[in-house]
């Protein structure tokens, strides 16, 4: 009498559900890796932009005048490596800095009413007040389950040095 019903659903297919479940829970795993990373991608994005915008601010308030202005305040007038220290610094948990470069430029005006800017160079002189600080930062996030590949993410901030 159970004979009958235990070949109800055919003959052949003991194994289906156990071919379908694999399937979709590598399905299920690869979707949810996938997001994880991605997640991780925003995560840097986030340290990136902040880094940034801190390591502009920083410049733009350490420009040539700022002895002047502020007598107590160090590390005047701020050079690339005391914005590249600035950044590292800053030590997001999960990201190395073996993988971060920071690029500094700093920027004078080429016409009335500063519209447009060139760049000057690390002098003192290139960093007087109505100048401007441009930093980018970039991150070399590493994705190893997808073929060793390594996405560079990175954000530029610049600012008009106030001092």
């Amino acid at each position: 009498m159970w004979e009958r019903f235990a070949c109800a659903g055919g003959e052949g297919e003991e194994g289906a559900a156990l071919v379908e479940m694999a399937l979709s829970v590598t399905m299920f795993a690869a979707v949810l890796v996938g997001v994880v990373y991605f997640i991780f991608g925003l995560y840097t994005y986030t340290f990136v932009a902040d880094a940034a915008r801190e390591a502009s601010r920083y410049a733009s308030t350490r420009g040539s005048q700022c002895f002047a202005n502020t007598p107590g305040l160090s590390d005047c007038p701020a050079t690339q490596p005391q914005i590249q220290a600035r950044v590292l610094s800053m030590r997001y948990p999960g990201l190395g800095a073996s993988n971060l470069t920071v690029n500094t430029t700093w920027l004078q005006a080429n016409t009335t009413g500063a519209t447009g800017w060139t760049p000057c160079g690390t002098a003192p002189q290139c960093k007087v007040p109505g100048d401007m600080v441009q930093v980018q930062v970039t991150y070399a996030m590493n994705v190893p389950l997808w073929g060793r590949t390594r996405i560079d993410v990175g954000s530029t901030s610049q600012m008009v040095i106030s001092q």
